[in-house]
């Protein structure tokens, strides 16, 4: 009930040839063809068209195994007296034995169906966990992966944000008393930017602060401005209407802090340029 067999091949056995294989044997062994063991001397089997296993090695005498009209090989091993005593046949490893030999292990009768019935547990428990069918599981499974890698990917980014508050505040400049902030970010949400200028907020003592950032096709940005600003007239929802304005949109909020968007992501880094000239006349004034 196991088997291995090596090959000259010189490229790893594909998936779709492997099935191949499995099928022809198993037409075989459904065929129940009556096997022919005969005795001949080496160059006679030769002559009749036998063929030699890899890597053997023979006497002047050898045993001839046919299969009906399929195939004649030269084999000194037990085999069954039909083929159909095998049962079933099942390849479970391809390998490389060396450079350009390859090597098929499989396994055959109760065991080959014990390992289709296990495979089909598997296959049968992952459906009903993904709420998939068969045919749709490798689909479901590489977007499970995608998915997967995405998020991992955000995680990473919300960690690298976290990390970068003090180098946001580190690269303010000074303007008189207050800091001016001008930073492109890393965000996919217009939320996931205001959750960064809440906290670009909370750490600013006096100053005004934009972060951008790139979405599929337009920009976006969030403006916060320090309390003790806004009694000078500095409004975080009319310096985003301005800055919106850089970005071919528009932009609003609240006193504090407000969001501008635009309509493109190439006019992003002019509009910061033009953002840092507005931010420093203001703060000037």
């Amino acid at each position: 009930d196991y088997l291995r067999f090596d090959l000259t091949h010189f490229e790893k056995i594909t998936a779709d040839q492997i099935r191949e294989i499995e099928s022809k044997v198993n037409e075989q062994i459904l065929l129940n063809t009556k096997l022919d063991v005969t005795i001949k001397s080496y160059d006679d089997a030769k002559a009749a068209g036998a063929e030699a296993l890899f890597g053997e090695k023979y006497g002047d005498e050898v045993r001839v195994v046919q299969v009906g009209d399929y195939s004649m090989e030269l084999c000194g091993g037990t085999h069954v007296e039909r083929t159909g005593d095998i049962g079933s046949f099942k390849i479970t490893e391809e390998s490389s034995l060396a450079s350009g030999v390859r090597r098929i292990v499989a396994i055959t009768g109760q065991k080959a169906v014990e390992e289709m019935q296990s495979n089909a547990f598997v296959l049968s428990s992952l459906q009903h966990v993904l709420n998939t069918p068969p045919s749709g599981m490798i689909e479901r499974v590489e977007g499970l992966l995608r998915e997967k890698k995405d998020l991992e990917k955000k995680l990473k980014q919300k960690k690298s944000q976290s990390s970068s508050e003090i180098d946001l505040l580190s690269s303010a400049e000074i303007v008189g008393d207050h800091a001016i902030i001008i930073q492109k970010v890393s965000a996919d949400t217009m939320d996931e930017l205001k959750g960064l200028g809440d906290q670009l907020f909370n750490k600013l003592p006096s100053g005004i602060g934009v972060l951008f950032m790139e979405g599929e096709e337009k920009p976006s940005a969030v403006v916060v401005v320090s309390k003790n600003l806004n009694g000078h007239g500095i409004l975080a929802g009319k310096l985003a209407k301005e800055i919106g304005g850089f970005m071919g949109g528009g932009g609003g909020g609240k006193p504090n802090l407000a969001t501008a968007g635009g309509r493109d992501n190439n006019v992003l880094e002019p509009a910061m340029e033009k953002t840092k000239e507005l931010l420093t006349e203001k703060l000037k004034g």
